[in-house]
């Protein structure tokens, strides 16, 4: 069953929570919306289904567990996480094995943004958490979580990146981000970078990929090539003011006669939009 964004109507600053349902239904993070265990359990009615069986956390920045102890009095789920919590059942490791709905998913660690952080890889989805987002009002189109901070790293973020990309399938086909929109990549391979268009020729890696540029089998949002985890993608950097506060510095693309990007200058992120030929 496709995954419901059980936070989508918030008022309040919140990540994306994610109900799977499925053999093992499962919440993917619980978010800080007031009144989200109501919803979980109006979508559990709405799909016949009487029991919330796991939560699992990406990672312990509020906006990912303010409405935890809500949905634990609620539900009683087993809770998955990577540190210790008050609420954890089981510990999450590397390499673990967690069933996501109907979908066997692996876990990554993926610090950077957290210590603490990982990401949900399966054979059709990934559940990203802060590592990469995908238009989340900071940004158009890619990016990935902050690391301006304290315990925060850029250089391990970059790592963590390469760790999905090494660990995405060909089959994987959504990203599920703890922030923005869900992205969708086209099945095939044929050059477009249209998200959500089923262009006939693309397959999915342009949420993780375009976020470093990887441009190879399936292709994914941004970030990837505009931290420059990408070998050989040797392009001029570019610092630029995300809203809120806080300056990300990253790769830029030489774009026709526009030039190219300089550290220090504040322009525009390029966007690439590639028209697919058998897109109608």
């Amino acid at each position: 069953m496709e995954p419901i964004t059980v936070t989508a109507d918030a008022e309040e600053f919140t990540c994306n929570a994610y109900l799977v349902v499925g053999d093992e239904t499962t919440l993917v993070d619980a978010g800080t919306m007031p009144g989200v265990d109501g919803v979980v359990a109006d979508a559990l009615a709405d799909a016949g289904v009487d029991d919330l069986d796991h939560v699992v956390i990406t990672h312990q920045h509020r906006d990912h567990v303010g409405e935890l102890d809500a949905v634990v009095d609620r539900f009683d789920p087993e809770v998955l996480a990577y540190a210790d919590h008050p609420h954890r059942d089981a510990a999450l490791g590397d390499g673990d094995a967690v069933r996501v709905g109907d979908e066997d998913c692996e876990v990554v660690y993926t610090p950077g943004h957290a210590d603490d952080h990982v990401a949900l890889v399966g054979d059709e989805r990934l559940y990203s958490g802060d590592v990469v987002v995908y238009n989340d009002g900071a940004f158009d189109d890619g990016s990935f979580g902050r690391t301006d901070m304290t315990g925060q790293s850029r250089e391990r973020l970059i790592e963590s990146l390469h760790e999905i990309l090494g660990r995405l399938p060909d089959t994987a086909g959504a990203m599920f981000p703890g922030h923005g929109d869900v992205y969708r990549a086209c099945s095939r391979t044929c050059g477009s970078a249209r998200p959500r268009r089923r262009c006939g020729r693309y397959s999915a890696y342009r949420s993780v990929g375009r976020a470093c540029g990887v441009r190879r089998r399936r292709i994914w949002p941004y970030p990837l090539w505009a931290c420059g985890a990408v070998k050989g993608c040797e392009t001029p950097r570019l610092t630029v003011t995300r809203r809120g506060g806080g300056e990300v510095t990253r790769n830029r693309r030489p774009r026709g006669g526009s030039g190219t990007g300089e550290t220090g200058v504040r322009r525009p992120l390029p966007r690439e939009r590639p028209r697919c030929p058998r897109a109608a």
